[in-house]
């Protein structure tokens, strides 16, 4: 969601919208979030770490990153219109700021 954002609202292009491969960006917003107090659950550990990245990059998985996602994807497949706005704000809490 925020790579698309980042695309639709600000001009923006990274990741796979620049052409890049997704997973070192991915693998750095992980790093960041590790960094938060409160953000990920307390079950959260390096072997999850390793499974969640492994599962970003599986392209039999609705995760996949290599393919873009838009509002509508997010809101279908949670079958909740309110989901992009709260992996906006999770987002945020991630980032410190919002998106552009």
């Amino acid at each position: 969601m925020r790579v698309e954002d980042e695309y639709s609202f600000g001009g923006n292009t990274i990741g796979i919208y620049n052409g890049d491969k997704p997973l070192p960006p991915f693998k750095k917003v992980l790093s960041l979030a590790e960094s938060r107090q409160a953000i990920l659950p307390s079950w959260w550990s390096p072997e999850k770490r390793r499974e969640c990245e492994r599962l970003a990059v599986n392209g039999n998985q609705w995760s996949d990153i290599n393919a873009a996602v838009e509002k509508s994807d997010i809101q279908d497949h949670y079958n909740d219109n309110m989901m992009p706005m709260k992996l906006r704000i999770l987002g945020e809490k991630i980032y410190g700021k919002g998106f552009m």
